[in-house]
């Protein structure tokens, strides 16, 4: 990756600003040969290489069905909700909840189609009952 080297002098410090951002969840490798020298003309005395991960981005929810706050919504709808990367389907059962109002939970089938999750009811709520999904 081509980077522009950047040296504050009063602060003895050099700063790599890349070309281009860095990718996710990558190790990069930073070397620095013997070659800089101080004004004196001395050179390191050895060379340096030291090494980073970057992080992986967290995923999103980009899209639920029915939308947040949606009114007079079918009882039978299929509540979906997408994401904007891959899931590990492992970490998300158990942890997603469908519940009424009341807190009390609401029997539903799960099953995945890509990165779209969705539930289907085992019953329907009472009329003018909300629910909420809660990851």
């Amino acid at each position: 990756m081509t980077a522009a080297v950047i040296f504050d002098e009063t602060a003895n410090r050099a700063e790599l600003v890349p070309a281009a951002m860095f990718a996710e969840n990558r190790v990069y490798t930073v070397d620095i040969s013997t070659a800089p020298a101080d004004l004196a003309g001395n050179t390191l005395a050895a060379a340096v290489s030291f090494s980073f991960t970057t992080a992986a981005a967290a995923p999103n929810v980009v899209s639920t069905t029915p939308a947040d706050q949606a009114m007079n919504v079918a009882r039978d709808v299929q509540v979906r909700f997408t994401f904007d990367k891959p899931i590990d389907t492992a970490t998300l059962m158990g942890n997603v909840t469908l519940a009424e109002t009341t807190g009390a939970a609401v029997p539903a089938t799960v099953a995945w189609e890509g990165s779209t999750l969705t539930a289907t009811l085992a019953g329907c709520a009472a009329a003018g009952d909300a629910g909420d999904a809660r990851e």
